[in-house]
């Protein structure tokens, strides 16, 4: 499939949305003069791993890369390689800090790598997301499989129908809150959001799959590329009147919940692909396609780069002041800078990793 600049443009500003959603809390900012940023920024950080979801499943083939075979365990091979990869680094890393100077646990033993390993929120709690993004092509793997690819697309929307139908009565919010584990197994130190945010996402993040897959399947995208100046706008102006005119109306959940959030992502979306980038100068086109891959490796790595600045004290010394915007697009610099040279090592794993 053609790379779509406009696709490429949104994934660099959904992974700032994610850096901006962990280390943007400044409250000052909503006084001043950057108030309508700030407001813009707060608006699309419901949506962003909703966005990363749907693009994960409409550039995946699903007829063809679900039947078995070399293009099956190809995609879940891209997909644990990197999971697996930045745990044992975030571990590493972090094992060493904690030897280095006491007092200043980031984990709390090799149990701590385990737990990250099963369900992606422990050391890097940021990937929850590549924990659903995994249980979800499994899921979608086995109804590919089993049933025809027509029934297994709408199965998939049916699932998400019914995963949204369980948000607004109330039982998706609650599935999780008795949730338990013996001290004896894994150690003794255990939180529940371990296994709650994982799990209460999974059924967040399923309808934003189920839609990936029908709008690959039904190429509705194709079909109205004629009219793509009117779609653009069309999706714009939805976009906009989501983020700024419609209340906010969501029901109990784990952060990424609702029908509001999820048109929200759509229109979004539908903007984004029919943005007209062809307008733009080739070297401006070139330049956003060649950083969209490297989002993963931004996603993966930037709770680990945030750790380096403050501990070597580079906000203290560029006075970027906690929690503020040009903290978070300082930490998406250095961290996009850091994953383009990792990607550059020979080792085949670490390049996977990153991009």
């Amino acid at each position: 499939m053609k790379t779509n600049t406009g696709i490429s443009l949104l994934r660099i500003w959904m992974c700032f949305e994610v850096i901006t959603s962990h280390f943007f809390y400044d409250d000052r900012i909503w006084g001043g003069s950057l108030y309508p940023l700030a407001l813009f920024i707060d608006r699309f950080r419901y949506v962003h791993v909703g966005i990363f979801m749907v693009l994960a499943f409409y550039f995946t083939d699903m007829s063809a890369a679900w039947k078995g075979g070399t293009r099956a365990k190809k995609r879940f091979a891209r997909l644990l390689v990197p999971y697996l990869f930045w745990a044992v680094v975030y571990f590493v890393i972090f094992w060493i800090g904690d030897r280095i100077k006491k007092g200043e646990p980031y984990e709390h033993g090799f149990t701590d790598l385990v737990w990250q390993i099963l369900f992606g929120h422990s050391i890097n709690e940021t990937l929850w997301f590549h924990w659903d993004l995994l249980a979800i092509t499994f899921l979608f793997f086995l109804m590919f499989r089993l049933l025809k690819k027509e029934t297994a697309v709408w199965a998939a929307v049916l699932l998400g129908a019914g995963c949204v139908v369980l948000q607004y009565t109330g039982v998706h919010a609650h599935l999780f809150d008795s949730v338990t584990w013996p001290p004896t197994v894994l150690g003794g130190y255990f939180r529940p959001s371990y296994v709650t945010v994982p799990l209460g996402r999974f059924f967040e993040m399923l309808p934003y799959a189920a839609a990936g897959v029908l709008l690959y399947h039904i190429r509705i995208f194709e079909k109205i590329q004629k009219i793509s100046v009117i779609a653009c706008l069309l999706g714009g102006a939805g976009a906009y009147l989501l983020a700024f005119v419609v209340p906010i109306a969501r029901p109990e959940g784990y952060g990424y919940q609702g029908l509001w959030a999820f048109a929200l992502a759509l229109c979004t979306i539908v903007f984004a692909y029919f943005l007209p980038m062809d307008l733009f100068a080739e070297k401006v086109t070139g330049r956003i396609n060649a950083i969209a891959p490297y989002t993963m490796g931004v996603y993966f790595a930037h709770r680990l780069i945030d750790v380096f600045l403050d501990k070597f004290r580079i906000y203290a010394l560029l006075r970027t002041g906690a929690g503020t915007l040009a903290q978070s697009a300082l930490l998406f610099l250095v961290t996009y800078l850091c994953v383009w040279l990792l990607a550059k090592a020979p080792v085949r794993i670490v390049r996977d990793s990153c991009r």
